[in-house]
């Protein structure tokens, strides 16, 4: 080994002693924190990944949430749509109001999940655009 460290961090910290009466000394400390900060900054680093990772799995889950719940709500509709042409004459009030009630929960999933793909956009940074173009 030739003796080089190479580049080190060193905090230094300094304490006032009262001696006697008018008197102080000064306390000096140096203390090699390199390897701390080194720490800190993968500890940031792998924070940063994690709270990436949570986003998209979010995403991901939020995406299979809508998309499944959609498909069902669709063949609700298809159901009872064949169930109303079943009918001879007027279809059952039921039936109408099944298919309404349908309509706003697609509705609603809808923008629930548009709003879910906005909040974490924002949280990612991410723009209006990337964000909407994501809903489709």
């Amino acid at each position: 080994m030739d003796g080089a460290i190479g580049e080190r961090r060193l905090r230094l910290n300094a304490r006032r002693i009262e001696t006697q009466a008018n008197r102080f000394s000064i306390l000096l400390a140096i203390e090699d924190v390199t390897e701390l900060d080194q720490a800190t900054r993968e500890l940031q680093s792998l924070s940063g990944r994690l709270l990436r990772l949570r986003d998209e799995e979010r995403r991901r889950l939020a995406r299979e949430l809508h998309d499944s719940t959609g498909q069902k709500l669709v063949a609700l509709k298809l159901a009872l749509g064949g169930a109303r042409q079943g009918f001879k004459g007027q279809a059952p009030q039921e039936i109408d109001s099944a298919m309404e009630l349908s309509d706003e929960i697609t509705k609603d999933l809808r923008l629930s999940h548009t709003c879910f793909i906005l909040r974490c956009s924002k949280n990612l940074g991410c723009g209006w655009r990337s964000a909407t173009m994501s809903t489709d």
